[in-house]
């Protein structure tokens, strides 16, 4: 009888476990390895958006090997403006990139943000959703059709590339 309550015990508590629901991503910022990884604030002929037009855009890159959800995390072109334009439920693969659209046209899609980038230089910053700085940058004047980024991607090296490369590895 004791043996026939243990098993089930345990097979109360293993079917129990089954419907719980699947953990969230764990996005701390000691975990989540996202970098701004590449941006144009002068867009004339590079890459058209959904809309075809030539915006402003930035490149996130996930350096991690492991899928990382973006939800409640913010990006802003000011360092005191935490919450400036919150990225929509969207996760960026291992080692995958994700474009934004930095037009200020928001009604354009989910990844236009409510700000532009200037050309003549200023902040850009990722905030985790706890309102800290996940990655930043200050940079100086920009020129048209020429993007600055890491290279390679996720390092501190920073260069101006003529030949941009939104959306894929920096070279």
């Amino acid at each position: 009888m004791k043996k026939l309550l243990l098993f089930i015990i345990a097979i109360t508590s293993i079917y129990s476990s089954c419907d719980k629901p699947i953990e969230p991503i764990d996005n701390t910022s000691s975990k989540a390895k996202i970098y701004i990884n590449e941006f144009m604030a002068v867009n004339s002929k590079t890459i058209k958006d959904e809309a075809n037009q030539y915006d402003d855009w930035l490149e996130l890159y996930n350096a991690a090997d492991t899928l990382v959800n973006l939800t409640g995390y913010f990006l802003s072109d000011k360092l005191t403006v935490t919450n400036k334009w919150k990225f929509p439920t969207i996760t960026i693969s291992p080692k995958g990139f994700l474009l934004v659209w930095c037009d200020g046209d928001t009604l354009q899609g989910p990844l236009h943000a409510n700000f532009k980038i200037t050309s003549i230089g200023e902040p850009l910053v990722i905030f985790t959703p706890e309102g800290k700085i996940l990655d930043s940058l200050s940079f100086g004047i920009q020129y048209a059709d020429t993007s600055f980024g890491r290279f390679p991607d996720g390092t501190n090296n920073w260069k101006y590339m003529p030949t941009p490369t939104p959306g894929t590895a920096n070279r």
